[in-house]
């Protein structure tokens, strides 16, 4: 049997708790450890352990937040690609197509009542023009 071209891997992450959870209390997906700074900052968050996926085509990392007082949530997610260091214009178009493909799967996915897709997203900094 051949493998799917692309399979999402289990995930050891916990649900969050949502209702009934209190100012300070930890969601069961928070890490408690160096990584929640709800405690231990006025404007800390809480945040989950690191998931990882390595693959063959890179390394892809990820790690929920929410505020202290629970009213935003978040996913910071960290993409490494390889790319081709004998070729900087096949470099510069691969890190690009990364970025845009990014982008898409963000608007296409959606964030609760606030994601539309941009023309031209406002790149704030970068050098992959």
């Amino acid at each position: 049997m051949t493998a799917a071209p692309f399979a999402l891997p289990s995930s050891n992450g916990r649900p969050a708790l949502g209702v009934g959870e209190t100012e300070g209390a930890h969601p069961q997906w928070c890490a408690r450890n160096h990584r929640c700074t709800a405690e231990r900052l006025p404007d800390g968050e809480h945040a989950s352990r690191p998931e990882i996926w390595a693959t063959a085509a890179g390394r892809i990392v990820a790690i929920r937040y929410r505020s202290r007082d629970g009213r935003h949530d978040h996913l910071q997610v960290t993409v490494s690609a390889a790319l081709d260091p004998a070729d900087e214009t096949s470099a510069q178009s691969h890190a690009r197509a990364v970025i845009t493909t990014v982008y898409a799967a963000i608007v296409q996915l959606g964030e609760p009542k606030t994601v539309t897709a941009q023309a031209n997203p406002t790149i704030l900094e970068g050098h992959l023009r």
